[in-house]
């Protein structure tokens, strides 16, 4: 399934949502996101719903049970990409939705990249000055990945500011690279 499959599913979700439940959508965007949650850290989940080892009454069953207090209009896309062969591509429409609700939302998603976890009020703070920035509400995301070193890395609306120690010793690395080459040519 392609990223613009995705859409086709997520569009008709938040068109059938909106057209509904007027005032559910928001309820939706917090299922959803729930959703992906549960199916990342649960893969068995996604393995059960995907194989065809099981009927599809089985995986409805499943899909109903597990979700009975979320939208009908969600749980029905999960029965129709069970019953596709494509709940393995849930976090295509996912993204597809999220996009679209923080689209309509004026919402901005933004991202922190820390070596380690970083206390709730750093993150508030980064929040809050993205949003003065962008005169807009942010949800904001932390990815650790320690093979930044330390600082930070913050990514929103295609922009990349990079503050972590891995890119200052890259840089330092390069200017040291030209200072030994320059002298090189010289001598």
């Amino acid at each position: 399934m392609s990223k613009g499959l995705g859409s086709v599913y997520a569009d008709a979700l938040y068109d059938a949502v909106i057209e509904d439940y007027p005032k559910g959508i928001s309820q939706v965007y917090e299922q959803i996101r729930l959703v992906g949650e549960i199916f990342k850290s649960n893969p068995d989940a996604v393995e059960f719903l995907s194989s065809p080892s099981y009927n599809k009454q089985e995986k409805t069953k499943l899909i109903n049970t597990a979700f009975s207090s979320f939208n009908p209009y969600l749980q029905n896309l999960l029965i129709i990409l069970t019953s596709a062969s494509r709940i393995g591509y849930f976090s295509y429409v996912l993204n597809a939705f999220l996009e679209r609700y923080y689209k309509e939302n004026n919402i901005v998603q933004a991202k922190v990249i820390s070596a380690k976890a970083l206390d709730e009020q750093i993150m508030q703070k980064i929040k809050n000055n993205i949003e003065e920035k962008t005169k807009r509400n942010v949800v904001l995301s932390l990815k650790i990945d320690s093979s930044i070193i330390g600082g930070i890395i913050i990514e929103y609306e295609g922009k990349r500011i990079d503050g972590s120690l891995k890119a200052r010793l890259d840089k330092f690395s390069r200017e040291v690279s030209c200072g030994l080459t320059d002298k090189s040519r010289k001598g």
